[in-house]
């Protein structure tokens, strides 16, 4: 009888090791692919995960990751040489449960004929709302217009490098929006081609990193049907330009935006108006914890806003020359 998913892995972590096939704790499940059989295998934290040995070209197709599920296409030793392996990865102990379903779909498909590519893709397809949990809700206009506007400036650094992705670190509540050594980006999205005034909230916000600099990128776009600012279609673009899919994935998530298909974050689109970058320096105006004694608010206030009229930064505007300029050495 072929043991199920559950049985596997509970194998696995009772003999605290896998059969020796493989570098990687695993088993086999029994389940043949036409590749080899299938393997139960943990991760190095005891995650629970499925490889599935398949051909060489499955590297070259999307097999549905999301926030929660890893799939890949990993590499081991096998009979001597390099053999490749679709690697399912539950990322998120809470959905275990739901795994080892989709887990079993998977291994029930592979008989069938199912190719294991297809399997794997159809089975997550179908399993597609389970795995993205419970997390996904109705998403503010606000908060559309916000991510739309980070995407932009994501767009454009990874023009200079698709690593740009690590340096997007608005979505984990840092100080800044991107960060990257002593080099940092604010960006502020306005949904007016005229708006000329932005939101500041707290006396970090425009507050260089220690030793470097900070910019302020002003993303303006105007709500329009059919508009080339949405959310899937941006994260598809960033794919293609070779941004990580993983990495992507987890700041959507950590912004709100569980799944970037999801018609929450897609029921507005907008166009593109403008984008005006400013160095936020001597002559920007801003009010910052180092105008204060000891960094610190006077007594009896705890929590700072404020509007910023840009009309009176135009000494810190840069061209678009300087700005190129900026992301050149914010990649580097």
């Amino acid at each position: 009888m072929i043991e199920g998913p559950w049985e596997g892995w509970k194998a696995l972590r009772q003999a605290g090791k896998g059969d020796g096939t493989l570098e990687v704790p695993s088993r086999t499940t029994g389940v043949e692919t036409g590749f080899g059989p299938a393997r139960y295998a943990l991760g190095p934290a005891g995650e629970l995960r499925l490889l599935i040995p398949c051909s060489p070209g499955s590297q070259r197709r999307n097999l549905g990751a999301t926030p929660k599920l890893d799939v890949s296409v990993v590499r081991y030793h096998l009979d001597g040489k390099q053999a490749p392996f679709i690697d399912l990865t539950c990322t998120d102990g809470g959905l275990d449960a739901v795994f080892a379903e989709l887990v079993g779909e998977v291994l029930s498909r592979l008989p069938a004929g199912s190719s294991p590519e297809d399997a794997t893709a159809g089975t997550i397809s179908d399993f597609r709302e389970l795995l993205i949990s419970d997390a996904r809700g109705e998403a503010s206009r606000s908060a559309i217009i916000g991510l739309l506007g980070e995407l932009h400036v994501l767009e454009m650094l990874s023009l200079k490098s698709p690593d740009a992705v690590r340096a997007w670190t608005g979505p984990f509540e840092l100080r800044h929006d991107f960060r990257r050594g002593v080099l940092a980006i604010e960006v502020k999205t306005s949904a007016r081609s005229d708006a000329t005034s932005v939101t500041i909230n707290g006396s970090d916000q425009l507050l260089a990193p220690a030793g470097g600099e900070l910019s302020l990128v002003h993303v303006r776009m105007e709500q329009a049907d059919g508009g080339e600012m949405r959310v899937e279609a941006m994260f598809e673009n960033l794919v293609s330009m070779g941004v990580d899919r993983k990495q992507l994935l987890k700041g959507l998530a950590e912004a709100g935006c569980i799944d970037p298909s999801d018609a929450a974050w897609n029921r507005l689109a907008f166009s593109m108006q403008g984008c005006d970058a400013y160095r936020v320096a001597e002559g920007f105006p801003r009010i910052a914890s180092d105008m204060f004694v000891d960094g610190a608010f006077p007594d009896g206030i705890s929590k700072l806003g404020y509007q910023v009229d840009l009309g009176h930064a135009a000494g810190c505007r840069m061209t678009e020359a300087e700005l190129d300029r900026y992301l050149e050495e914010f990649m580097a």
